[in-house]
């Protein structure tokens, strides 16, 4: 004669608690519920409770099967005391062979990575069991009692991100921006109560300086970068450069494309306050240009015989390259090498590096004059020039 499937009397059990969304989290109404539901069904059922492995944050699941447990700590936690201690086999004692969850639902929203685990916990003799949803696996139809509840709550789990998808769109494109505020703004409400971003009274003008610096084309990004983190400006560098790629600090929002729904990308006006002036970011744009930058890397504007040493020299004060200016007299150009980053130092520390091209050459050429090469590495030097005429 079968057992009944649904005799749990002397078995012993894990309990499982979790939680869904943050909100649960927040309130806490969820976890106790579950610990009282699943501990008075254990007290009713004569299964003696060894342990309870609680969740009380969302693990956002990826495409990878059993990613959405891998990344609970409180199932880590119990798959390692179930591999620390199996069930009994043979009349040997040994570890719980029970897992008991309130719903199919809790256990877990995504259909593949629930099947996956229940049956590596059942390799192991554990059996996973739902209290408002008793399964008999000796019945082969039981596996629709575990997968319909899994399946409506990947398809609901599902579905409920779609919509938070399709809200937070909208309100995109109604020029709000969603989520975390971007450096330079805080989040805030409006009259209507709804979510805005404000400039931060403090970081706001620091940003703006940096995007002028940045616009000047004087100076390297990553001296922009450091002076902004001298000014107070702390950033991590990567969150740096794309905050001056970034369009949200000229009032402007990207709402990125949703190819299945058919949605193109979409770029709408904000109704916060710019912190940049359009004509800076615009400076500052095309010094990320990739068009701009493939045709400095493919020669297009070629080199200027003017400045052969442009690039090369340093400034001795800020050791950054120099750059170069050309001024028109009345009767001819005069050229220079120049370093503008000091123009704003005071008086008694002024640094002015500026010194005409034709003199920067000549001393340059007095300087190679005196250098010399040893006899063997000349005669190398020599054959390798005649080897490659050669070929």
């Amino acid at each position: 004669m079968r057992r009944n499937p649904f005799d749990f009397a002397g078995r012993q059990a894990y309990l499982y608690l979790r939680v869904s969304t943050q909100d649960q989290a927040e309130h806490g109404y969820s976890v106790e519920d579950q610990r009282a539901l699943l501990t008075g069904w254990a007290q009713r059922s004569g299964v003696a409770v060894a342990a309870t492995f609680v969740d009380d944050k969302s693990a956002k699941a990826s495409d990878e099967v059993g990613a959405s447990f891998t990344r609970r700590p409180g199932w880590r936690a119990l798959v390692t005391a179930v591999e620390a201690t199996p069930p009994g086999r043979n009349g040997v004692p040994g570890g719980p062979d029970l897992v008991l969850v309130k719903d199919w639902s809790r256990f877990g929203r995504d259909t593949a990575s629930a099947l996956l685990v229940t049956a590596q916990l059942r390799g192991f003799g554990v059996e996973v069991q739902a209290v408002t949803q008793l399964v008999d696996y000796a019945n082969p139809t039981s596996l629709f009692q575990v997968l319909i509840p899994l399946a409506t709550a990947e398809v609901e789990n599902r579905q409920r991100s779609i919509n938070v998808r399709r809200g937070m769109r909208r309100a995109m494109r109604e020029g709000r921006w969603m989520g975390g505020a971007p450096v330079g703004y805080r989040n805030a409400r409006d009259a209507d109560d709804r979510p805005v971003i404000v400039p931060d009274e403090e970081r706001a003008p620091l940003v703006a300086a940096a995007f002028e610096l940045a616009a000047d084309g004087h100076l390297p990004i990553a001296e922009v970068y450091r002076r902004a983190r001298q000014n107070g400006l702390h950033v991590a560098r990567s969150r740096f450069y794309k905050m001056l790629r970034d369009e949200v600090y000229v009032g402007r929002i990207t709402v990125e494309a949703w190819p299945e729904m058919g949605e193109p990308e979409e770029d709408v006006a904000a109704l916060h306050e710019p912190i940049v002036p359009e004509l800076t970011f615009a400076r500052v744009h095309r010094r990320f240009d990739p068009d701009r930058a493939a045709r400095r890397r493919r020669g297009e504007r070629g080199p200027d015989l003017r400045f052969p040493l442009r690039g090369v020299l340093l400034c001795p004060r800020c050791g950054l390259p120099v750059t170069t200016d050309v001024s028109k007299g009345r009767s001819r150009t005069y050229t220079y090498y120049t370093c503008h980053r000091h123009r704003g130092e005071p008086a008694p520390d002024r640094f002015k590096y500026r010194h005409r091209a034709g003199a920067v050459h000549e001393a340059m050429g007095a300087h190679l004059g005196r250098v010399q090469i040893s006899p063997a590495a000349r005669v190398l030097a020599l054959a390798v020039a005649e080897e490659a005429e050669t070929e």
